[in-house]
């Protein structure tokens, strides 16, 4: 075993009577001799290697202990080593080819960590702390990381001249992560204004990323990076400090009953205003910590392969060929009897509503948890009541996705504009997210009973929003930073998406409002017989790109957006590298800048009257500009049929297309 500390011998440690105090005198290996008066000893430890490096405990929930300075540092306000995702070694160059893990000429030739041996998680062999630190250190996981952003205070703060975020736990503790950007292609990017750190973990979509926990000053980000670029390492301890006041699991409550209707099937009481009451596990569970039954949306059984080709609802050769719940029967909330938890649990039983998700999410506090050794989070009702739901992931094309970081959960309802698309609960740790899935995904169910216990404080029942209407708040809506030379900045998702994979709302070009048919009869800037009756950006007003008032990405997302011209997809495309990618289930394209950064487009196609384009691997998506000064009736759109295949075209303006925004501000950083 290998000691780094002095080496104390029985023959090297005496008491010698000096002065009426005694002392410890040790003598090293080199001869030198150190003597310390014993009443300032409190004791002496024998420790391996990995325990010298000092670690800060910061009170948090999960008791995780975080190293006060980065791998390959010795001070807080050093930056340490880089490091590429999954290398153990800092080296003088960061690139795709000297990367250990690449071997090939695409970004699929990534030789671990891939799409086949499907491993999303860091081996203990692969990961930068414990090989450095030894076996008692590792990557935090990016749950971790949230953890210590959400309960410490964050402020901006230099140490030695290096300027990096401090943050303040509740009991007072601190530790710094100075701003030690990353590396890339024998560039430094980002130093002095943000740390960008690796998590253990992998991008379940994109597996030639690793997730970081990205600090900007007071805001925090969890983002992913290129794998060969070289990042920051900050540690964690392997062994927790028990926290008493979050681990104590309380005693079941008497309200948690059980169902004599039908089968007894438990479920919680969390005093919610609409009086719903929960089931405490999974449909085809049989306590909290069980996975349970996998259901495609609107499939009431089991089956071994969740694809396209097996789903009970299709019937054709694209998106549009949907047999139920679709453009035309217009139904957009499960029936019973395509309901899996009324078929498998009985009538007592439904899916919840996207509604009833939101309402468990905002009145109860979530934490991370861990049941029988499955993570998940568990939701704590103001009553005290809470239920567990595990993070199961889902399931499509025989592959298990997302298990252990998030819960994927169906709802009863269909997405208003991509009928293909189910609505979904997604609980990522703490935070929840209310976004859509590809129907023939396999997803697990957690019941709501049909009937609700009164309220007596109140009765209201949330009014259910729109999803054909525009939003009418204007939250912080993500964009990306692509390097691009003109400072582009691209928004993260579509307009109408909450998360990458989304495809969001369709738009007439000119209109700022999806409807649920897109045709030249109701189209808003028609009013006539021919084509060339067009009210407005027209040969009369000769007006070419959209004004504001006329702007899907203004209207519905402020002042800050607008809708691209064809130049900046041009750039967009001249300036990233393009690759085929599945987010989700949902076929399409990202684009790769040279600083690693990506965004996703899925392959919405376009609406035409109430049918879906044939084809949800194409994408068409509005530019601001019409095609040109002689086709009016045309709008320009960029369109793509996988990365081998983008064009410029124009389509029909009363056709729906999805609208991605780009920034009114550009970055005015280059590197």
């Amino acid at each position: 075993m290998k000691k780094r500390f002095t080496q104390l011998l029985a023959a090297s440690a005496v008491c010698l009577p000096l002065a009426a105090a005694t002392y410890m005198r040790v003598v090293q290996n080199d001869g030198k001799v150190e003597i310390y008066d014993v009443t300032n000893v409190n004791r002496v430890d024998f420790v391996e290697e990995s325990d010298l490096y000092p670690y800060v405990d910061l009170g948090l929930p999960s008791g995780t202990l975080w190293a006060t300075y980065n791998v390959g540092a010795s001070k807080p306000e050093e930056y340490g080593n880089y490091y590429a995702w999954g290398e153990t070694e800092p080296k003088e160059h960061y690139t795709l080819e000297n990367y250990k893990w690449y071997n090939g000429s695409s970004a699929s030739d990534f030789t671990k960590y891939n799409y086949r041996d499907k491993n999303i998680t860091l081996f203990p062999e692969d990961d930068a702390a414990s090989v450095n630190w030894g076996a008692t250190w590792r990557l935090p996981t990016i749950e971790e990381c949230k953890e210590l952003a959400n309960n410490c205070t964050a402020t901006v703060e230099t140490i030695g001249g290096v300027i990096g975020t401090k943050f303040t736990a509740k009991n007072g503790n601190s530790i710094f992560f100075p701003a030690a950007g990353y590396n890339y292609n024998d560039t430094l990017h980002l130093i002095a204004d943000r740390g960008c750190y690796w998590s253990s973990q992998i991008s379940e979509t994109s597996r030639f990323q690793g997730r970081e926990f990205e600090i900007m000053g007071v805001y925090t980000a969890f983002y992913s990076n290129y794998r060969p670029c070289g990042a920051s390492v900050r540690a964690i301890r392997v062994e927790k400090v028990p926290n008493t006041d979050t681990l104590e699991i309380p005693t079941p409550i008497d309200t948690t009953k059980k169902d004599t209707v039908a089968h007894n099937y438990e479920y919680v009481d969390l005093g919610l205003p609409s009086g719903t009451l929960w089931a405490t596990y999974n449909v085809g569970a049989s306590k909290p910590g069980e996975y349970g039954n996998y259901y495609s949306w609107g499939e009431i059984e089991p089956k071994e392969h969740y694809t396209l080709e097996n789903y009970k609802w299709y019937n054709g050769s694209s998106a549009s060929d949907f047999t139920k719940y679709n453009h035309r029967d217009k139904n957009i909330t499960l029936f019973p009897e395509d309901d899996a938890a009324s078929a498998n649990w009985g009538a007592s039983w439904r899916l919840p509503t996207v509604e009833e998700c939101k309402e468990l999410a905002n009145n109860c506090t979530a934490t991370v948890d861990t049941i029988d050794g499955v993570i998940g989070t568990k939701f704590t009702a103001k009553n005290g009541n809470s239920i567990f739901f595990p993070a199961a992931g889902y399931n499509y094309n025989d592959t298990l996705h997302l298990i252990a970081d998030r819960g994927c959960y169906w709802s009863s309802q269909i997405s208003e504009t991509s009928r293909f698309q189910g609505r979904e609960f997604e609980i990522m740790g703490v935070y929840t997210d209310f976004h859509s899935n590809y129907r023939p995904c396999g997803a697990p169910v957690r019941a709501v009973r049909v009937e609700k216990v009164p309220n007596t404080d109140t009765l209201e029942i949330p009014t259910p929003i729109d999803t054909t209407k525009k939003d009418t708040v204007v939250p912080n809506y993500e964009y990306v930073d692509l390097d691009l030379p003109s400072g582009t900045l691209w928004a993260a998702n579509n307009i109408g998406a909450t998360a990458q994979g989304e495809i969001g709302y369709y738009f007439a070009w000119g209109e700022t409002e999806p409807k649920e048919t897109y045709t030249l009869e109701n189209y808003k800037w028609y009013n006539g017989s021919s084509l060339s009756d067009f009210t407005k950006y027209n040969h009369r007003d000769k007006i070419l790109t959209l004004l504001s008032e006329d702007d899907a990405a203004t209207v519905n997302w402020g002042t800050d957006w607008r809708m691209p011209t064809l130049s900046e997809y041009k750039e967009l495309k001249d300036y990233c590298t393009v690759s085929d990618d599945t987010i989700k289930g949902v076929s399409g394209i990202t684009f790769t800048g040279k600083n690693g950064n990506w965004i996703f487009f899925p392959g919405a196609s376009y609406m035409d009257a109430d049918t879906l384009g044939t084809n949800d691997h194409r994408g068409i998506y509005w530019t601001s500009q019409l095609y040109s000064e002689d086709t009016r009736f045309q709008g320009r759109v960029f369109e793509f049929f996988g990365k081998n295949n983008i064009s410029y075209y124009s389509n029909y303006r009363p056709c729906g297309s999805p609208v991605r925004a780009v920034r009114v501000e550009k970055s005015s950083a280059k590197e």
